[in-house]
């Protein structure tokens, strides 16, 4: 059996296929449409939903635009999060990041009413177009809809929650990130002891041979007692 290899650099991520670098033009081009479909989405439907959605084809032509304006917005961002995961010590990148969540949340607050309106809509109504086989895409997503409806509060309050999202926990998640980032772990490789971010000492604990794992959970298990 050949012998493995040890993998001395840690895996990036290429993300040519979203974008080619944070200051690609096709960025801000993608955010300002996504913004100007949901504007128009915003307009067509919102105070409408229980009037202008009565057939299976009309909510389906509502879905369909809803989903692909949320996959629109969702390309940047998840471009983003991407990046600042191959680095998360580059605060260039968590700047990014944090302003592609702000265009996401801007863009969100003009899309929370469907949800919302959408459960004001029959109950029989509901169920009859979890039912059909023209909406069989969307089925799962409405029966969720469904079972969560105890919990979706107003149209403002959710748009509140959006908005606090940015600073609630899912600041404290970023913050969580950075600064497991930040942290070194002093780990014996090949007998010489080095200073290796998080990353590389967990990807030490996937090593080919047995008493380098050892030693690098060892060096992990000691650090993260501190």
């Amino acid at each position: 059996m050949a012998k493995k290899k040890s993998v001395s650099t840690i895996p990036n991520w290429d993300l040519s296929d979203l974008y080619t670098s944070p200051k690609d033009p096709a960025i801000e081009k993608d955010l300002l449409a996504a913004e100007r479909r949901a504007k128009k989405f915003n307009v067509q439907y919102r105070g409408k939903v229980t009037r202008k959605i009565n057939s299976v084809t009309g909510l389906h032509a509502a879905l369909t635009e809803y989903e692909s304006i949320n996959q629109a917005m969702a390309r940047p961002v998840v471009y983003a999060s991407l990046l600042f995961s191959c680095d998360q010590n580059d605060h260039t990148r968590g700047a990014f990041v944090q302003a592609m969540r702000q265009r996401w949340t801007r863009v969100n607050q003009l899309l929370v009413f469907f949800e919302v309106e959408l459960l004001k809509l029959p109950a029989a109504r509901l169920k009859s177009y979890i039912r059909s086989r023209a909406l069989q895409a969307y089925s799962n997503y409405l029966q969720k809809l469904v079972d969560t409806q105890d919990h979706v509060l107003t149209e403002r309050e959710e748009q509140i929650f959006s908005d606090l999202s940015l600073t609630g926990s899912g600041a404290f998640v970023r913050l969580y990130g950075e600064e497991r980032a930040a942290s070194r772990y002093t780990v014996s490789v090949k007998g010489k002891k080095k200073e290796l971010t998080e990353s590389e000492a967990f990807n030490l604990l996937y090593d080919p041979a047995r008493k380098q794992r050892s030693l690098a959970g060892t060096a992990i298990t000691e650090s993260l007692k501190k």
